[in-house]
């Protein structure tokens, strides 16, 4: 299993990442990095020459290696990528028909809470951010 595949980014996932994030000269020089010829790939295009590397490595057991250097030449790209995959709700709002201190009262306890759950999302991402980075250096 490919290290981004732990992390919730399956192979259609990092396919879009390299459609949103590179353009195809900075996709020449990522399959050069990775040994593949760039040219020998099967379609025409960014998107299928992308389509085709995901799918050759993956074939391969290679995906690792574009995982690495996704992280590398992209990290907050990457980053932003798996935060998506944990979802927030917006902040509650004032109840209706609830006026003074105990309509505000429970608009700051229901803000605290989803403050309070979304600080947790941070957390994890901030952990997670910090995993790709230290798996990034140690290669």
């Amino acid at each position: 299993m490919a290290q981004l595949d732990k992390l919730g980014l399956d192979d259609a996932a990092v396919y879009e990442l390299l459609n949103s994030s590179f353009d195809e000269e900075e996709l020449r020089t990522l399959c050069f990095g990775l040994g593949v010829d760039y040219d020998s790939l099967p379609g025409e295009g960014k998107r299928a020459k992308a389509r085709e590397l995901v799918g050759y490595l993956g074939r391969r057991n290679e995906r690792n290696g574009l995982d690495k250097a996704l992280v590398s030449s992209r990290p907050g790209v990457v980053g932003r990528a798996i935060g998506k995959r944990f979802k927030t709700g917006p902040l509650p709002t004032l109840p209706k028909g609830l006026n003074g201190d105990a309509g505000w009262y429970i608009y700051v306890r229901d803000s605290l809470a989803m403050i309070q759950g979304q600080m947790r999302l941070f957390q994890v991402f901030a952990i997670v951010s910090l995993i790709i980075s230290v798996i990034a250096l140690l290669d």
